[in-house]
């Protein structure tokens, strides 16, 4: 994983609003910082406790070499796909 795909869906995905945390070189999304992104475009962005994250985010990751997998019941990590 690049330090450019990590940045270019990083800023992809803050820029639709999903629950991103950047860490140093790399970055997660939070299933536990969901809760105010209950529109009707994007009800759920990611639920750990049923394996689903939104198409909008897998798209973007996939867009850019990337792919994620549970860490915990909230959190999923990105990597290179």
């Amino acid at each position: 994983m690049t330090k450019t795909q990590i940045a270019k869906a990083f800023a992809a995905l803050q820029a639709i609003g999903a629950p991103v945390i950047n860490k140093p070189d790399w970055f997660v999304i939070s299933a536990e910082d969901n809760y105010d992104k209950d529109t009707n475009e994007y009800k759920a962005w990611a639920l750990a406790e049923h394996d689903f994250m939104h198409p909008d985010i897998v798209a973007i990751l996939k867009k850019h070499g990337l792919n994620y997998e549970w860490y915990d019941g909230g959190t999923a990590k990105i990597f290179a796909a």
